[in-house]
């Protein structure tokens, strides 16, 4: 696989996306072809507290853990030196 994709056409890189998603998807590492990042997160978070992710989707949860706390996880990737705050669109946290 090429290093320097500036010389792929759009199609090409969409191949090659699609492919990767599905390779990864493969690997039990990602249950959706959404935002691997996310997904990522989940897992991270699930070693983190232990419990079970719920069915993907599921609006404003992603794991129960082990003593029954509902979590959500937000992630996402930034370029290097980046550094900006993000505003959750949602205020109804329990802080137990």
């Amino acid at each position: 696989m090429p290093d320097d994709f500036s010389h792929q056409s759009l199609r090409e890189l969409l191949a090659i996306h699609i492919a990767v998603l599905e390779e990864i998807q493969d690997r039990g590492l990602s249950r959706t072809r959404g935002s691997l990042v996310g997904e990522l997160a989940e897992r991270i978070a699930v070693t983190a507290y232990g419990g079970e992710l719920v069915t993907a989707g599921l609006k404003s949860i992603d794991l129960i853990d082990d003593r029954g706390r509902t979590i959500q996880v937000k992630a996402r990737a930034l370029k290097l030196g980046v550094n900006r705050i993000y505003a959750f669109s949602s205020s109804r946290f329990s802080w137990r």
